[in-house]
């Protein structure tokens, strides 16, 4: 089972992100490690993803490691979700056991990357960003795929990096928040595909209105779930031990 600590970002790699004196040198740094190859539309998507992941990491406080793992796990849960075209609660799922393998000092089935106080706030930092965000990132990568198949131009994406919140706060957006995008991403987007930015707006409301109960019960259920997985491994350990 291969684990994420220096798979992406390496102990180098780590370092010349802590000494980066702008976002646009961190940007650089960030395409280097972790992006591959991507339209520049979507890049800029990607990197803002990652620009924020990485501001998480330092306003938490985390080691080279700790940040390293980080990087890598949501990387890996954007990507494989994306290319999956999986569900929010499916991505969430596979996000959540991804954390938890990183996050229990039990080899080989998982290692203690985190602390269970940096897991509850990698939790929640994913919940107000990547899954606040998810159909967004759906839509978005899914208009890609669609320029990438009729060689259609596309014109530049852009999204604000998602704002931090407490978890709290963020169910009361699930629940109230009217569902939108910024004007500038409508406009990309239909640029892109080729329909309106009514048409556009539509579709994402109608993608992303249904979903957001569901997954706010998802992901309380879920919590709950991972609370107990965590207890028994780690009662599990302390007999074996």
């Amino acid at each position: 089972m291969s684990f994420l600590p220096w798979v992406h970002v390496s102990p180098a790699a780590a370092a010349q992100l802590d000494a980066a004196g702008s976002d646009a040198e961190r940007r650089t740094a960030l395409d280097a490690a972790l992006v591959g190859e991507l339209k520049p539309e979507l890049r800029q998507i990607v990197l803002d993803y990652h620009l924020a992941n990485l501001r998480f990491c330092r306003e938490a406080g985390f080691d080279a490691k700790c940040t390293s793992t980080l990087l890598s796990l949501m990387k890996q849960t954007l990507e494989g979700s994306m290319a999956g075209l999986l569900a929010p609660d499916a991505a969430f799922a596979a996000f959540k056991e991804l954390l938890l393998r990183h996050s229990v000092q039990r080899p080989p089935y998982s290692i203690g990357v985190f602390s269970l106080q940096q897991m509850a706030a990698i939790d929640e930092h994913a919940l107000t960003g990547l899954f606040r965000h998810y159909r967004m990132y759906r839509f978005a990568f899914t208009a890609e795929q669609r320029t990438s198949v009729v060689q259609s131009p596309a014109g530049p994406v852009a999204e604000a990096p998602p704002v931090f919140q407490p978890l709290a706060a963020a169910e009361e957006q699930f629940q109230d928040a009217a569902v939108g995008m910024p004007g500038e991403t409508e406009d990309a987007i239909a640029g892109a595909t080729g329909r309106s930015a009514d048409e556009v707006r539509e579709a994402f409301i109608e993608a992303v209105g249904a979903q957001l109960a569901d997954l706010q019960t998802t992901i309380r259920t879920q919590d709950s779930a991972l609370s107990e997985r965590i207890n028994a491994l780690e009662n599990k350990a302390a007999v074996t031990a």
